[in-house]
């Protein structure tokens, strides 16, 4: 089998940051690496599925929230993908940067109850929040993605 380009990362080198993972026709997916693999904690349950809530409703609601594919958590728990129809680098950047601030503006947990989530006992604002707050120092003053490691 063909190994998937994910898997040709040397995550040993990977920092935090914002990476272009893969581009599919006009799809394109954004690696937002929150946690150096190795280096720095994972993200805990409780971290990746508020902050999962919250980024999805801030990217959704946001100004390219027609061109959002997907958010999520990486399984490893050190990022998340957001994937983008349709949108240039610079624009998705801004759009995540902008995301992440509407996070923070956030006074209550989305999706918080048993009829709109499937586990809503993994889902604390505060610690959503917190997980946002600390990317943004990373994603201060970009503009573009970041390039991976070699």
């Amino acid at each position: 089998m063909i190994k998937i380009q994910s898997f040709t990362i040397d995550h040993l080198k990977l920092k935090r940051g914002i990476y272009v993972s893969r581009r599919d026709g006009d799809i394109t997916t954004f690696d937002l690496r929150i946690r150096r693999p190795y280096e720095d904690d994972t993200l805990t349950q409780v971290e990746m599925h508020s902050l999962e809530h919250l980024l999805a409703t801030a990217l959704r609601n946001g100004l390219l929230g027609q061109s959002v594919i997907y958010v999520g958590p990486m399984g490893c728990a050190t990022g998340f993908y957001v994937l983008y129809r349709a949108v240039t680098d610079e624009a998705a950047v801004k759009d995540i940067i902008d995301g992440f601030g509407k996070v923070l503006l956030m006074d209550n947990m989305v999706g918080d109850t048993p009829i709109e989530c499937g586990n809503c006992n993994t889902l604390d604002l505060t610690q959503g929040k917190r997980i946002a707050e600390e990317y943004l120092k990373t994603l201060s003053g970009k503009t573009k993605p970041d390039v991976y490691p070699k």
